[in-house]
């Protein structure tokens, strides 16, 4: 051969470094990459061994947080008093509330024979007369099933209350008695304990109007802390407007809050209602 090696002995022998052994720099590359690999191996594994059971981190507990916003409570968060006071709204009588209740004819209520007669006769009118003949005497708005009683779940009244929607209305012979409930307790929430707010609720500023047989109930919490708590908590709202209509015209009203209970007194226009309540 003239003295010249093959060409792949030549390589073999006459090759540069420790990967010539190996077949030079046409060995393949994951020859060439082994060993970074079994060092990476071994530092894992050395890691495994250099953490202990005992030195593994304790596992991840959530824990509950507010915002800064939240957490900084208003300063009227316990400055609210109970109770709102006196009030006196247009086309209100100027008489207590006593004496207007002694102008007001109870409608007989021992007719236990005419009612079973009338209730007997009222079988033969039409549906949607039978309805407001049975509702005129006397009605009703309050929840109709109470469901679960847990500390999970809100009384179903109290919810409603918040809503305005617990009231009773009954028709004498000439005014009519309004009772509207007001909601009792705070519900519970996360910012109310840390507020540190007590459980009974203050009483709701409220306004009262009447005008064409309509009577118009607003009323709403007081203070930006039970506004803002309003903002966070389920079936609670921070006012509710209710609003009654009565068959007949009225005249006048009166009324009274006591107990967490609004009493109204609202006279009708026609027969003596007028003159009694002058």
């Amino acid at each position: 051969h003239g003295g010249q090696p093959p060409a792949h002995l030549g390589r073999q022998r006459f090759g540069r470094g420790r990967g010539c052994q190996h077949g030079g720099l046409d060995a393949p590359r994951e020859r060439q990459a082994r060993p970074h690999r079994l060092i990476v191996r071994k530092s894992q594994q050395r890691q495994r061994r250099s953490l202990a059971p005992s030195d593994s981190p304790p596992p991840y507990q959530p824990v509950p947080s507010l915002p800064f916003s939240m957490i900084d409570s208003p300063a009227d968060a316990n400055a609210i008093s109970n109770e709102v006071g006196a009030k006196r709204f247009p086309g209100e009588l100027e008489d207590d509330f006593d004496t207007v209740m002694r102008r007001v004819e109870i409608a007989p209520r021992n007719r236990s024979l005419m009612r079973l007669l009338a209730r007997q006769l009222t079988h033969l009118l039409p549906r949607k007369v039978r309805a407001r003949f049975e509702e005129r005497v006397h009605t009703e708005r309050h929840v109709a099933f109470d469901g679960f009683r847990s500390d999970l779940h809100d009384e179903k009244t109290e919810r409603d209350r918040r809503y305005g929607t617990v009231y009773t209305v009954s028709e004498e012979v000439n005014a009519y008695l309004v009772r509207l409930e007001f909601p009792r307790l705070l519900p519970n929430s996360a910012l109310k304990r840390t507020w540190g707010l007590p459980d009974p609720m203050p009483d709701y500023d409220y306004a009262i109007g009447l005008g064409d047989a309509v009577l118009t109930i607003r009323a709403g919490v007081r203070g930006e802390a039970y506004r803002r708590l309003s903002y966070v908590s389920a079936s609670f709202p921070s006012d509710f407007l209710t609003r009654i209509e009565f068959e007949k015209p009225v005249s006048a009203f009166k009324h009274r809050l006591r107990s967490k209970v609004l009493e109204i007194v609202v006279f009708k226009r026609d027969d003596e209602g007028l003159e009694r309540a002058a």
